[in-house]
């Protein structure tokens, strides 16, 4: 099966460096460049996942994000927000509206496809359509759950929040290893230990727990 994987960003050269990526993955990509066009594309095929630019002409990623999430027929698409703001109430903000994702410009092409690779093998591996899965990530996420609510009470040590909040901040493992100068495995020791306390599976739901549980020291 080719999942099919669109691509929103008003920059040329993202779009054909991505879809140049991408392609080699055995993803089918389609390029939109603004929102009035990635609609035109949504309405004729469904798109599997879609990748957006915060800073679009005209209508902006978020608002496009909250008119995806408001339509019925669209609305439990995964979506992954691509911005060059990394500030915390900028990935709040678009977790709040329901984005799957958000990764600040430059982005790691890796990390990218690693993310992308783990929605669609959610989907696959549960042998259901999107909306039974992210209905439920919704369900988990933006309403009141008296189960994640309940999780059983942990502490950090003071490694695993500095790690914990640079996760949140937008940083990559390569730039938390540099930034605390320790070594990337240890980074991915780190970021697994708080997947086990938080019981998340992967970074998205790790900030969004985090968010949700005031988790974050500055």
């Amino acid at each position: 099966m080719k999942y099919k994987l669109l691509v929103i960003d008003d920059e040329l050269s993202v779009r054909q460096s991505l879809k140049k990526y991408l392609q080699e993955y055995n993803f089918e990509i389609i390029l939109a460049k603004n929102v009035s066009e990635a609609f035109s594309i949504i309405n004729r095929i469904s798109p599997d996942l879609i990748i957006s630019d915060v800073i679009l002409p005209g209508i902006n990623g978020y608002e496009f994000l909250k008119r995806i999430r408001k339509d019925i027929r669209f609305k439990l698409i995964p979506v992954i927000l691509l911005s060059a703001k990394g500030m915390t109430e900028d990935r709040i903000k678009a977790y709040n509206i329901g984005c799957n994702s958000y990764l600040v410009k430059p982005i790691d092409p890796e990390e990218l496809l690693s993310i992308i690779n783990n929605i669609l093998t959610r989907l696959k591996e549960q042998n259901q359509d999107p909306d039974s899965i992210w209905a439920s990530d919704i369900k988990k996420f933006l309403k009141e759950d008296s189960q994640i609510e309940g999780l059983k009470i942990f502490s950090l040590t003071n490694k695993e929040q500095q790690i914990l909040n640079l996760v949140v901040s937008g940083l990559m493992n390569k730039e938390i290893a540099r930034k605390l100068n320790i070594s990337s495995r240890n980074v991915e020791k780190y970021v697994s230990r708080l997947f086990n306390k938080t019981l998340t599976r992967s970074r998205t739901e790790l900030v969004r727990y985090a968010i949700k549980n005031n988790l974050i020291i500055e």
